[in-house]
């Protein structure tokens, strides 16, 4: 009986002296993240374009921006300036298509339809790049990036209204399209192709 005991007494002993006893303390290792590799599917690092907002379209006017690297600082803008003229007149060429083929299948013939539609187009190209030629800009910036030349960013702007307007007293005067003109149908073909415009642009994410 004493046996158990004093085993017993070891063994609470023995409890306490490791409860007692400090115990060591491990250093916190702090783990440094690993840096994430991009995959095939990454779309890389997104970047703010200069300018972008202000060549964005809305229903007062119709908008670009043109950009350029050069190792010449004039070089760039006239570069970036004629860029920009190069893209809206490129974007208007659709318009003007559009709104010259919806016209004329109104006004004209079938036979006659092709001849009409044709005629508009030239007409209202004239006059688009007119409108072009003396764009207004909207913004402007200029990067020196040391070694590798200056870039330019330049963003232009065409008023709609006035555009159309002008594309109207053309169309009337050309006797050669052999139509009787409706200026009131033609603003409103207008209004609706720009409205397409804006709303594929809007689908687009522009």
């Amino acid at each position: 009986m004493k046996k158990i005991y004093l085993v017993s007494v070891v063994f609470i002993v023995s409890i306490l002296f490791f409860a007692c006893t400090p115990q060591k303390q491990v250093a916190y290792q702090p783990t440094t993240p690993q840096p994430s590799v991009p995959s095939n599917n990454s779309l890389g690092q997104e970047i703010d374009v200069p300018c972008v907002y202000e060549s964005m379209d809305d229903e007062e006017y119709f908008r670009e921006l043109g950009t350029a690297t050069s190792v010449n600082m004039q070089s760039a803008r006239t570069a970036a300036l004629q860029a920009a003229k190069d893209m809206i007149f490129q974007k208007l060429g659709g318009y003007v298509e559009g709104l010259s083929e919806s016209y004329s299948r109104t006004v004209a013939g079938q036979s006659a339809q092709e001849k009409v539609q044709r005629l508009m187009e030239a007409d209202m190209n004239q006059v688009v790049q007119q409108y072009v030629n003396n764009a207004m800009k909207t913004c402007e910036k200029m990067y020196d990036k040391g070694a590798n030349g200056y870039t330019s960013f330049i963003a232009i702007q065409i008023p709609v209204k006035k555009m159309v307007e002008k594309m109207a007293d053309v169309l009337s005067a050309d006797e050669e399209l052999q139509i009787e003109f409706n200026r009131e149908q033609f603003r409103k073909y207008a209004e609706e192709k720009q409205k397409k415009m804006l709303e594929n642009q809007k689908n687009n994410g522009r």
